[in-house]
């Protein structure tokens, strides 16, 4: 969490407050509290909050960060910077002032901050090919990764339907 949302940062983001317990959000322990999916929380006992169980497939915040990376990707760092900032005004954070590989971390991370539970952090990381660098976990090899690690993998039985289907050599 310290890398999504610096401790010692003075800048503000309304995520950061509105989503999380401030008292545990640095904490490992069992009372970590996320509250991006409550529908009401009462106060005096968070843990008779009301979630949301709906699962979020798409929200155009996920099309608008991907906007601002593609731009970014092309080298049109203020685009970029202007497109994200649509994001990041709603949470109150800062402009974003990077340019290049720099920007392209800090758009990766709004990635992060933004849609936190919501599934898209594998395939943020296969997109980005971060997964051969990843400090949170699961890491792969370069050699891994183009033999199809991050598929899903398919059943040679799949192939007496589809004999013109061609399975990814990591699953074999």
């Amino acid at each position: 969490m310290d890398a999504l949302w610096p401790q010692n940062d003075p800048a503000t983001d309304l995520r950061k407050t509105l989503w999380y317990n401030p008292s545990t959000l640095y904490t490992q322990s069992a009372q970590f509290r996320m509250y991006k999916f409550l529908l009401s929380l009462d106060e005096n006992n968070p843990d008779n909050g009301t979630f949301d169980a709906s699962l979020t497939v798409f929200r155009y915040t996920d099309a608008i960060l991907l906007y601002a990376e593609a731009l970014a990707d092309l080298g049109r760092d203020d685009e970029a910077i202007e497109i994200a900032q649509i994001v990041r005004n709603r949470a109150g954070a800062p402009r974003l002032t990077t340019a290049g590989t720099d920007l392209k971390d800090d758009l990766y991370y709004e990635r992060c901050r933004e849609l936190m539970g919501e599934g898209h952090w594998w395939y943020d990381l296969v997109r980005t090919r971060r997964i051969l660098t990843n400090p949170f976990g699961y890491k792969a090899t370069l050699s891994q990764f183009n033999a199809g690690c991050w598929t899903w993998p398919i059943d040679k039985a799949a192939l007496n339907n589809n004999p013109g289907m061609t399975l990814n050599t990591y699953w074999e």
